[in-house]
């Protein structure tokens, strides 16, 4: 128990300091659920009380994603920083004022009297008028523009639509680089044309309420920018109604895209096969020696893109296997080992097993040379980058290496030592043992044949396998 702390009693009738900038600048412009979650970190900040992410979201009747996305929100706000996503941790950062920027009236009269025409049964407050000044400071966005894009929203939501609903929307719009009056002229125009399309969404993932202009954004994202059509749109829809609206359905449509499934034929073969692909996961999961609650982003992020790049299911297996006995035990580090075999277009579990049986003879040659300058230590990286360059680049028997081995054993144990000579000996264009030994190099080597293998059936043992994987992504050993 630490030494002082607050009572219950204190913590249910304490204070917490609010800072009266974020008031006055800050929360006028995000969500009811954004500023929710800021006012209690700054709560379990301010007394001290540990929390967990999983604790936040109950305590706080917040979805989890929905805490996360508030923290990122703020983050881009400069009010946090995310320390750690795993687990999910939050540092509050002290709000730095801001001198406050002042404007001409006369710079702004025909706006003010045109803005205040928009509302008739209301003033317009002085503050309010301010936050249009500093918008149209900050994107260069035209004053006629911005009017055009508040009687937008009245159009949508009445006269009682707040502030802070234009602003989203202006903001929105000025990121995708609408500035002028024709430019809020043709996206209006646009969401006029795509509005059929977006109700029949909307009705297709359960959606009640009113179309939203950010709705629309996404619309129009995902038919310009990703390719979706309409029919493929709303078969997704299905993986998500009444399951969180276009939000929902834009990370459906998100995971289509990063999987490359742009038709609605493509996206039912897909769905018919996620219990197959569940049963993949499974087993690759198992052999890995890990455990996942939920196989949906471990199907999502590895599997059905290891597939789609053409492997066998046998062949993930076969390296999953590998992975465990290498150790390594985690999807990115499989992932990694995956990648390497996709660029050498082993996609088979045999084209696997024959890769990995040419590294681990590889391997033993190399060992072989190491024993043979008198040295015990394991084979590294740079051992088999130097073996790589003798025999795929510069074109040396491995017999031709031996020999020239023992020779320089005699001086040291240094594969630059051996690389020196070889190059000397590739200067002189000698590179079988036949010409090696006829070049000025005398010594004792021993002699040693390689050994066949059967390659046919193989079982890898950890102790093979150990250290193989470390770094493997740029090698190209061809079999010796």
């Amino acid at each position: 128990m630490a030494f002082c702390r607050f009572s219950n009693g204190y913590l249910s009738y304490g204070f917490t300091s609010l800072d009266n900038s974020f008031i006055t600048k800050y929360m006028p412009f995000a969500k009811d659920e954004y500023v929710k979650a800021y006012i209690y970190g700054l709560f379990l900040c301010s007394n001290n009380v540990s929390s967990s992410l999983e604790n936040f979201s109950e305590e706080t009747d917040l979805p989890i994603d929905t805490v996360k996305e508030a923290f990122e929100y703020w983050q881009e706000q400069g009010l946090v920083a995310i320390a750690s996503t795993s687990p999910f941790e939050i540092a509050y950062l002290p709000i730095k004022d801001e001198p406050i920027k002042l404007y001409k009236k006369e710079k702004f009269a025909d706006f003010n009297t045109s803005l205040q025409s928009l509302y008739p049964e209301r003033e317009v407050p002085s503050g309010e008028y301010l936050k249009y000044y500093e918008f149209a400071d900050d994107t260069k966005m035209q004053l006629d523009a911005i009017l055009m894009i508040v009687k937008y929203c009245i159009n949508l939501k009445g006269t009682n639509v707040r502030y802070p609903y234009v602003l989203t929307v202006a903001k929105d719009w000025a990121a995708s680089g609408i500035k002028t009056v024709d430019d809020v002229e043709n996206r209006i125009k646009e969401y006029e044309t795509n509005s059929e399309d977006t109700r029949l969404i909307a009705k297709a993932i359960g959606k009640k309420s009113e179309v939203e202009p950010e709705d629309k954004e996404l619309y129009i994202k995902w038919t310009k920018s990703w390719g979706f059509d309409i029919e493929s749109i709303l078969y997704a829809a299905t993986f998500s109604k009444n399951k969180g609206g276009f939000p929902k359905l834009d990370k459906t449509l998100d995971n289509f895209y990063r999987l490359s499934l742009f038709t609605s034929g493509e996206m039912k073969e897909y769905k018919k096969n996620r219990d197959k692909l569940y049963e993949l996961a499974k087993d690759v999961t198992s052999r890995l020696g890990l455990y996942y609650e939920s196989l949906d982003y471990i199907i999502e992020t590895y599997v059905s893109k290891w597939l789609n790049m053409g492997f066998d299911e046998s062949a993930l297996l076969e390296i999953a296997d590998i992975s465990m006995k290498s150790n390594i035990r985690s999807y990115e580090g499989m992932n990694n080992r995956v990648l390497s075999f996709f660029k050498n277009g082993r996609l088979t579990k045999k084209a696997v097993d024959d890769y990995v049986a040419t590294l681990i003879e590889t391997d033993k040659t190399i060992k072989s040379l190491i024993e043979i300058l008198g040295s015990s230590r394991l084979v590294n990286n740079a051992d088999r980058d130097y073996f790589n360059t003798w025999t795929n680049v510069w074109g040396f028997s491995v017999e031709a290496i031996r020999y020239v081995a023992g020779t320089v054993s005699k001086h040291s144990q240094s594969f630059a030592y051996l690389n020196n000579t070889l190059g000397r000996l590739k200067e002189k264009n000698c590179f079988s043992i036949g010409d090696v030994m006829k070049a000025d190099i005398a010594c004792d080597s021993p002699s040693s044949k390689k050994k066949s293998i059967d390659i046919q059936e193989r079982s890898f043992t950890k102790e093979e396998l150990s250290g193989l994987f470390t770094d493997i992504d740029d090698l190209d050993i061809t079999e010796v």
